[in-house]
């Protein structure tokens, strides 16, 4: 509950969903998009097999990964 939670906060806080969102080529089994707006983007790489995820946000200069979920 409290990763959902984070990840309801990241939406809601973060400038990257008030740009555009774009489906980048991946594998069939995998998700990859990007939310971008202006310096912020935000990336979800997803494996639908295994159920695993990453959320990345990146500004000017710094990566920070937001979330991690392996099963």
């Amino acid at each position: 509950v409290l990763d959902q939670l984070e990840l309801i906060r990241l939406r809601n806080t973060s400038p990257a969903f008030d740009g555009e969102m774009e489906i980048l080529p991946s594998e069939s089994h995998r998700l990859h998009l990007c939310w971008r707006n202006g310096d912020t983007s935000l990336t979800l790489k997803a494996d639908l097999r295994s159920h695993g995820f990453t959320v990345t946000e990146q500004r000017v200069g710094e990566e920070e990964t937001r979330m991690v979920f392996e099963s």
